[in-house]
């Protein structure tokens, strides 16, 4: 039976294979904004105001920053960031879009004077932030920095580590979560509170 079952798919299996170009997409995993939040060097609110150069060579936009809440004070005026043009992971701002408020999460420090935006970064316009997220981004985030964010899928470690889990299964759970609460350090552990 097994032989027969292979026989009757590997031909599916190979067409598939073929048929598919390989894969060129950016490798991200969907992760909640608190996690963009921490694992970023630089966190800001800033406004894209045009395509621009480096060096003659590396493309990306020039933005002004209007407000930072991770990354430092040589974070002022207008900023550039690379793009990754050419890469799988570009990014790409719609010009009807700039000269609006953005949230943007990137690497970059005050040696390099630049930042590097990935399509597995944050870029979203700031007004589709909902309340309690742009609340957490101005402090709560922050504070759950020392605690790990973890998929449904993620085996968690015992109970004394400080993990939230994002709950997938429950009718809006992950939504929820996504939307309004931070995983924030509470008694030794850590767990979902709503942003207030």
């Amino acid at each position: 039976m097994e032989s027969m079952t292979w026989k009757l798919f590997a031909p599916i299996m190979l067409l598939l294979l073929v048929a598919s170009p390989p894969s060129r997409a950016c490798d991200c995993v969907n992760a909640h904004l608190q996690s963009h939040f921490c694992n970023s060097d630089v966190v800001t609110k800033a406004v894209f105001l045009r395509e621009a150069e480096r060096n003659n060579s590396v493309k990306g936009y020039e933005v002004k920053i209007k407000e930072v809440f991770k990354g430092g004070a040589w974070l002022s005026g207008i900023i550039f960031i690379d793009n990754l043009d050419g890469t799988s992971c570009e990014v790409k701002i719609d010009p009807t879009n700039f000269n609006k408020d953005y949230l943007i999460t990137a690497s970059g420090s005050s040696a390099t004077g630049y930042l590097e935006a990935s399509g597995c970064g944050v870029i979203r316009l700031w007004t589709e932030l909902t309340s309690r997220q742009a609340l957490g981004i101005q402090k709560a985030y922050k504070d759950g920095c020392s605690c790990e964010i973890i998929s449904s899928f993620q085996k968690p470690c015992d109970s004394k580590c400080q993990q939230c889990k994002l709950d997938g299964h429950e009718e809006g759970g992950s939504q929820n979560q996504a939307e309004n609460q931070a995983c924030i350090p509470k008694g030794g552990t850590c767990s979902w509170q709503t942003i207030q």
